[in-house]
């Protein structure tokens, strides 16, 4: 548990609150042309060849034919299935067919099946595989809370939860986080999991001093990624442990703004906005998921602690999207 002093909140003995660090609201389009594209009947239609579809034919009655199955226009990402053709089936039983088989590409993300390149088409191209497919979820963070607590008195002491539309004094966000997980039969599945990204915005304001002085914080906690992402552990469903430290570079930077006649006596200027940066580990409890991997939550965790407040972080996620990507191990 990281019982750092980098988020310390100061409160004067006139009961005034004035946080003194960093805490916390207020490939190609799919179509194939020249030898892979399109062909004439004998009837004198022109075939549609060429689509995205993965390199098409000609139909033997002059209509046009799909020649293929698609290879995902936007390259496996998908919010159900996941999946993906390699693109490109052969030529119909009529009409010329192309002699390259066409070439399919995708422009979004990877697939499980293809490594997210693409892939070959008909029976001229080559395909690429994935080695370790896996999955990017995404997550709205709405529902987490940043607290501060154990301030003299209790004058400082105030709940921040991430409730749309975010204005509120006390109402933080947006957030939002991704979680890679291994595929497993098109699905996210057991294994490694990795935190690739977490950002929240801290934008909130404390009073105190019987209305004599307000700090406002408007700040960004981010977890700062490697390669790999930015934290590490094991999905046994429904759980994610994470290995230690969780987060290992967690970083908040904004300004914090104390207005009132009480903010000197709490060691800010006052009507200044004061810069804030700074980058520590933070401790992650287990994540528990429920509906497969569409929602989690984490219990709280200390994020500081002082001889004049504390504060702890909990999570919150509810998916938004997920798409098909190589995993980084």
């Amino acid at each position: 548990m990281n019982t750092s002093s980098s988020m310390r909140v100061g409160l004067s003995a006139l009961l005034f609150v004035a946080l003194s660090g960093c805490g916390s609201k207020g490939g190609g389009s799919g179509d194939s042309t020249g030898n892979g594209g399109a062909s004439t009947s004998s009837g004198g239609e022109t075939a549609t060849g060429g689509s995205n579809a993965g390199g098409a034919s000609g139909a033997s009655g002059g209509q046009s034919a799909s020649g293929g199955t698609t290879g995902g226009s936007s390259g496996g990402e998908t919010s159900t299935g996941g999946l993906t053709g390699s693109g490109g089936a052969g030529p119909s039983s009529g009409g010329a067919s192309p002699s390259s088989g066409g070439t399919s590409a995708s422009s979004g993300g990877a697939s499980p099946s293809s490594g997210g390149a693409s892939s070959d088409a008909g029976s001229g191209g080559s395909g690429t595989t994935c080695a370790s497919p896996a999955w990017d979820v995404t997550y709205s963070m709405d529902g987490s809370t940043f607290d501060v607590r154990d301030t003299p008195l209790g004058a400082g002491d105030q709940a921040n939860t991430a409730t749309p539309p975010y204005t509120a004094p006390n109402e933080i966000g947006p957030g939002t986080m991704v979680i890679r997980f291994k595929d497993s039969g098109g699905n996210p599945g057991p294994g490694t999991a990795h935190i690739m990204s977490y950002t929240m915005n801290l934008e909130f304001t404390v009073n105190g001093g019987g209305g004599s002085a307000s700090v406002h914080n408007e700040l960004t906690e981010d977890a700062v990624a490697g390669a790999c992402g930015a934290a590490t552990g094991t999905y046994a469903a429904p759980t994610i442990t994470w290995n230690a430290p969780g987060f290992a570079s967690f970083h908040t930077y904004g300004t914090v703004t104390c207005s009132g006649n009480l903010c000197t006596l709490g060691g800010l200027p006052d009507g200044t906005a004061q810069p804030q940066d700074t980058t520590t580990p933070l401790t992650l409890n287990p994540f528990t998921f429920t509906s497969g991997v569409t929602k989690f939550t984490m219990p709280e965790v200390q994020n500081s602690k002082d001889s004049k407040s504390s504060t702890w972080i909990a999570f919150t996620g509810t998916e938004t999207g997920r798409k098909a990507v190589c995993d980084c191990n």
